[in-house]
């Protein structure tokens, strides 16, 4: 990222200036280059003046966040006839963690960062930090659902920013971004990483509280198919189940309630040798949420099942 710079409004001069609710560049208009800045300004590419900061808060919240450039969006695009203002977003609930994890022959680590819950989003904030002297991040790429948003995607010094905003609205359930970690030694190999995500944000709701740390352990791929059991259990609305496999192939998950009765199936794709996660988010396959209870998961890959228990309270 660049230093920070200070951006200058288009309108200057006198004293007298008309302020518009969504107008960060104080040009008098409404577009979607406004979103814009306030992608770059929350990312610290710019700093905005007070009237700006004004401007750019059409939630109402007293606060500058993606969820403000994602309803100028939807405002420019004719999805909106005004601005919340002093509304407030509507309660959702949404989970973020790292899943998906893969671990290469060459000694790097690929990985994903999810996002479920139980409403579509239409904008996001989400930070974390490694350890850069044991670990490169290599690449990190958007999901095809952020990259159809307006998105900034920065790092730097161990620090990683994933900011969008868009118009029409995605379904939780996927990633937000991959990653692909690399070793900086020989040495290093061993280490195993921790993400900590410090902020993540959607639609201007703040999803976590403090920081939450992540361990991309276990590093080796298992000499057999191994169940690693699911986390968070108990959960509330969704959780991670973790699984190793020894070679390339496909997984098949069924889940089923205490009746015995098949109500959620999930089939992963080939996935390559090493340690892998899918999110559950306690619905069924018709997409409708299931009740709390005891519910068991079973994973087949090859000739070999593997069965456990997790415990769902709304």
């Amino acid at each position: 990222m660049s230093d920070w710079v200070l951006y200058t409004p288009f309108i200057t001069g006198d004293n007298t200036q008309i302020m518009v609710l969504g107008d960060v560049s104080l040009n008098g208009e409404v577009h979607a280059y406004d979103a814009s800045l306030i992608l770059q300004y929350l990312v610290t590419n710019i700093i905005l003046t007070p009237d700006q900061l004004l401007n750019a808060d059409v939630s109402g919240t007293e606060g500058v966040t993606t969820y403000d450039a994602s309803l100028i969006l939807q405002f420019v695009a004719g999805l909106l006839p005004s601005f919340p203002a002093l509304s407030k977003p509507v309660a959702s609930h949404w989970d973020a963690v790292f899943g998906d994890i893969a671990f290469n022959s060459d000694g790097s680590i690929e990985c994903a960062l999810m996002l479920d819950g139980d409403t579509p989003f239409v904008a996001g904030d989400f930070r974390f930090t490694y350890d850069n002297t044991l670990f490169s991040l290599d690449t990190i790429e958007p999901s095809a659902s952020i990259g159809e948003m307006m998105n900034i995607i920065a790092y730097r010094d161990g620090e990683v920013i994933v900011l969008f905003a868009g118009s029409e609205p995605a379904e939780p359930g996927g990633d937000i971004v991959r990653l692909k970690f690399s070793p900086l030694s020989e040495t290093d190999k061993s280490a195993q990483p921790v993400l900590t995500l410090t902020k993540a944000q959607v639609n201007e709701i703040d999803i976590i509280t403090g920081i939450e740390d992540f361990s991309l352990s276990n590093n080796l791929i298992p000499d057999e198919f191994v169940l690693k059991g699911n986390t968070p259990n108990p959960f509330n609305p969704s959780t991670v189940i973790h699984f190793g496999i020894s070679n390339d192939q496909n997984v098949e998950i069924k889940i089923y309630n205490i009746n015995g009765q098949l109500i959620r199936e999930i089939t992963t794709g080939l996935l390559s040798a090493g340690y892998h996660s899918v999110i559950w988010n306690s619905r069924n396959d018709h997409g409708e949420p299931v009740s709390s209870g005891v519910y068991i998961y079973q994973l087949k890959a090859g000739n070999k099942t593997l069965n456990s228990k997790m415990l769902l309270l709304r």
